[in-house]
């Protein structure tokens, strides 16, 4: 079978958080502060935390710690699931950020994390959308059975931490999130979503917190800036030559 992702580096380090073979943790070192993963998959055993080793190995190459979540998938018992990944963040409290892709992004979301920001890639927000568009070839249906939703439905949850939602345009296999009612502001690339290399310094901003994903309010919009020399109110800006600097003009001495 060709796998369509590229395979990251090996752990420097795996721990364990309990006594299954599927709880463990990737441990890369770095300089910098934490950052935790979970990989997606549409809570399928066939997919593996091996997803995020390439993002995590890009992660140290620009001074980060990486720690890379694995979890137990039982269908008919999402609530193993997310006792791991809790139990597992218990072992990550100096975690800044945390990154989900896919369903690991509605894994975040829901879960009992203490980091600072919420990264998440592609992420499932809407559980009972996936079940009703019968998205993942039914995996909602599959993994959850007959299950009651809401408690593991991002929608329904608020929020106390930044929030980052990377999203592309063009992904019909997970869906980007409907726009909600309310103020609410997201930025789409066609085709796919851009994103700039995260480094330790900037690792800031972000969506408003306080707020569920029905109300989610991004960041306010940067205001233009001044030319250098901008005009007061009320007077005039004499026009110069081309190719000539305006200078400000000197105050003679009295």
């Amino acid at each position: 079978m060709n796998i369509p992702w590229k395979i990251g580096p090996e752990p420097d380090q795996v721990i364990s958080y309990g006594d299954s073979v599927d709880q463990i943790i990737d441990l890369y070192q770095g300089d910098g502060p934490l950052i935790t993963l979970i990989h997606g998959g549409y809570w399928r055993p066939v997919h593996t935390r091996e997803h995020m080793r390439a993002l995590a190995g890009k992660l140290v190459t620009h001074g980060f710690k990486v720690a890379n979540i694995e979890y137990r998938r039982d269908p008919g018992n999402p609530e193993k699931l997310l006792n791991d990944v809790n139990q597992a963040l218990e072992k990550l409290t100096d975690s800044i950020a945390l990154i989900g892709f896919s369903v690991g992004g509605q894994i975040a979301l829901i879960s009992k994390s203490k980091a600072h920001k919420l990264i998440l890639l592609a992420p499932i927000t809407d559980l009972q959308r996936t079940k009703d568009e019968h998205l993942g070839e039914g995996a909602v249906d599959i993994f959850f059975g007959n299950r009651e939703l809401s408690p593991f439905d991002p929608m329904l949850k608020k929020y106390e931490q930044h929030l980052y939602l990377i999203h592309g345009d063009a992904d019909d296999r997970v869906l980007p999130m409907r726009r909600p009612a309310g103020p609410f502001r997201q930025r789409v690339s066609p085709g796919g979503a851009e994103a700039g290399a995260l480094r330790p310094a900037r690792l800031g901003g972000g969506v408003s917190a306080g707020c569920g994903l029905a109300r989610l309010r991004s960041q306010r919009p940067r205001r233009h800036r001044r030319p250098l020399h901008h005009p007061r109110r009320g007077s005039r800006l004499r026009r110069h030559p081309p190719g000539e600097r305006h200078l400000p003009r000197r105050r003679l001495p009295r």
